[in-house]
């Protein structure tokens, strides 16, 4: 015996396309809802990563901060002695120091001077997990000098077209006569939020000579 099925009925679908004007605003609206949504994503993922951002490049397994430490644009200084007393800890294979602050840095086109935040470190130690760091140590161990973020923003001025251009030029972070020696990538996210804010924080890895931190 053979039972013949009805075939169903698209009632939702009908009444969509009944009032086309209804359902393009409809789906407007979810796509506008869905847009935000991503939106709102992008920026807590920016958030998230930007706040570790340097973190993830140090080499280490355990980090020393002052006691009035609130964040890395509110630092306080402490002992380097404090280093050393670690090293009698077991377990302890070396420590190395780090020098964070805000400098001012002159751009070598216009000459203006802009604030950006400075890395300072023993170029003697691995301290960075970066590769075009990497490759230039035994150029930072001379004096008063510096390495650029390939990513910052061109109102610092146009570094890696310039680096390209010259190769070693010079400029001044404090007053201060320096030679840009090369250039890294910070791997920071592409989000043009995270790009803006923390490009200013990982924007020149200065040896520790140049910059009383």
């Amino acid at each position: 015996m053979k039972i013949k099925m009805k075939r169903k009925l698209p009632i939702a679908w009908l009444q969509l396309k009944k009032e086309k004007s209804r359902m393009f605003v409809a789906i407007a609206g979810i796509a506008f809802a869905d847009v935000l949504m991503f939106l709102q994503m992008g920026f807590r993922s920016a958030l998230f990563n930007g706040a570790v951002q340097i973190h993830n490049v140090l080499d280490g397994e355990i980090f020393l901060v002052s006691r009035r430490y609130k964040s890395l644009i509110s630092l306080d200084r402490f002992s380097e002695r404090r280093l050393y007393q670690a090293l009698g800890y077991t377990g302890v294979k070396s420590v190395s120091p780090i020098y964070l602050s805000p400098v001012q840095w002159k751009n070598p086109e216009n000459k203006q001077i802009w604030n950006l935040y400075a890395i300072g470190f023993n170029p003697h130690d691995k301290t960075l997990k970066l590769p075009g760091v990497q490759a230039n140590l035994e150029q930072l161990k001379s004096p008063d000098t510096v390495m650029f973020d390939t990513g910052a923003r061109r109102e610092f001025g146009d570094i890696p077209k310039l680096f390209k251009e010259q190769g070693v030029f010079s400029t001044e972070v404090e007053n201060r006569r320096v030679e840009v020696i090369g250039l890294f990538k910070s791997h920071i996210p592409h989000f043009r939020m995270s790009h803006k804010i923390l490009h200013k924080y990982v924007l020149a890895l200065v040896n520790k000579h140049t910059n009383n931190f």
